[in-house]
């Protein structure tokens, strides 16, 4: 006895689904634009809407504007503009930086934190002060140094020098005693030195109350291991022939599948609440065909033991609503997920196969004589089941948000069978790795 398991997967439907959902996904990020303005390089300043981007995300290093006048897009680099940012408080100015200490420096644009005599920039994760025209970053040095009996690797606080050789000379009591870069710290100490000095600044953060929720589309796809039975025809089936077959629904043996599903989905974030919390809800389609051979024993009508092959199809449609918490801020931001799973089981069918073989002649020729049944089973809408996840968003994915995420489900489906009224019920559980872009 064996049994195969494939999956069919409607490739055309599919193909249509997450063209659709690229397309509105795609449509609906370039209405995402906030008031703002631009500051050329002549320090002429141009009022009109620019493209919101996430903090921290590559997409800020193009400016995306449109003029409030003429209603013209354009997009600029870090080498047209001065700075530019939103009527919400965040701000952007370019800056030459040394990246890469192989090639000469660069423009890029930096976010504000706090602006002043002494400012806060930040840079994807890094953290930066600005002062009299120049740039100070601030970061950790870890050195690998030998001893007498090992190696060790010695780490020097290198931003808690630099922090303190700029304020120091007009404060020395203002002191940043931390032993990690951290940002409420920093802002803290910058914002008290141009108390101290007596100096203007401003912190750019989005005023209180202000925070937006945005809606986000997100595609993804993986890999998902399934252990299930399925039910067949209306006999139970004893796979090896030894006992006597009895009336009722069969079920194949537990297996696992390997399956290959895409899924599309929307995010909700509720960041009038909290940055770290959203709303969810994907949905996938696949189908399961799975045959299963054994020793039939037709006891009551006085056959012989036959050959046979039980074959068992449908489709679920599974939806997926979840809530999602950040464990972090950090570009690679961590995050748990607990959700539903509700599936519909559409186009089911079983086909029963007899075989049964016979020789003819004294030369071993055999005859083969086939008999096949056909039945649809009925479903009882109970397909519900709990899932949980760990994921992390994975930085400038193709200029996308990529994120991957390892998740656990567990379901129950209930089957009646249309000809002999039986009830089974079916529970799995599947375990799968996803990777997905979000728009």
């Amino acid at each position: 006895m064996f049994m195969v398991a494939q999956v069919r997967k409607p490739a055309i439907k599919w193909g249509l689904f997450v063209g659709l959902a690229f397309f509105v996904a795609n449509g609906f990020a370039q209405k995402a634009y906030l008031k703002g303005y631009i500051v050329d390089v002549k320090g002429d300043t141009t009022r009109g809407w620019v493209k919101d981007s996430p903090t921290q995300s590559r997409r800020l290093q193009t400016c995306h504007f449109r003029d409030e006048n003429s209603g013209r897009y354009a997009d600029y680099s870090p080498t047209q503009l001065k700075a530019y940012g939103y009527d919400n408080g965040r701000s952007l100015v370019s800056i030459s930086y040394l990246i890469d200490t192989l090639v000469a420096p660069k423009m890029i644009f930096m976010e504000q934190v706090v602006s002043g005599e002494l400012s806060l920039l930040r840079w994807k994760d890094a953290f930066f002060l600005f002062k009299s025209a120049q740039l100070y970053p601030l970061f950790i040095r870890n050195k690998e140094v030998s001893g007498k009996d090992r190696n060790y690797i010695k780490t020097t606080l290198v931003f808690q020098d630099v922090i303190h050789n700029l304020i120091k000379p007009e404060c020395p009591d203002l002191l940043y005693r931390k032993q990690q870069i951290i940002e409420n710290e920093l802002i803290y100490v910058v914002k008290a030195y141009n108390k101290c000095i007596q100096s203007p600044y401003k912190v750019h953060l989005l005023p209180a109350g202000e925070s937006k929720n945005t809606v986000h589309f997100y595609v993804q796809a993986g890999f998902q291991q399934m252990n299930l039975k399925l039910p067949t025809y209306g006999q139970t089936i004893d796979p090896t022939g030894a006992y006597f077959n009895k009336t009722g629904i069969a079920i194949t043996d537990n297996r696992a599948y390997r399956l290959f599903i895409p899924a599309v989905g929307v995010e909700w974030r509720l960041s009038r609440i909290s940055d770290r919390i959203s709303l969810m809800a994907d949905v996938s389609m696949f189908q399961i065909n799975n045959t299963l051979n054994f020793r039939f024993d037709n006891y009551n009508y006085q056959k012989d033991f036959i050959d046979g092959q039980i074959s068992h199809a449908y489709t679920l449609l599974r939806i997926s609503p979840a809530i999602k918490y950040y464990l972090n801020n950090n570009a690679w931001r961590f995050y748990c997920k607990v959700g539903a799973m509700f599936y519909w089981v559409s186009n089911e069918s079983s086909n029963l196969t007899e075989a049964q073989t016979r020789s003819v002649n004294f030369l071993g020729d055999k005859k083969t004589t086939m008999s096949s049944q056909n039945e649809f089973i009925n479903t009882y809408k109970k397909p519900f089941g709990l899932a949980a996840a760990l994921g992390t968003d994975i930085p400038g994915l193709k200029r996308l948000g990529g994120f991957a995420e390892l998740k656990a489900e567990n379901i129950s489906i209930d089957f009646i069978s249309k000809s002999v009224g039986s009830y089974w019920n079916s529970g799995f559980s599947a375990i799968s790795f996803n990777l997905g872009v979000r728009f």
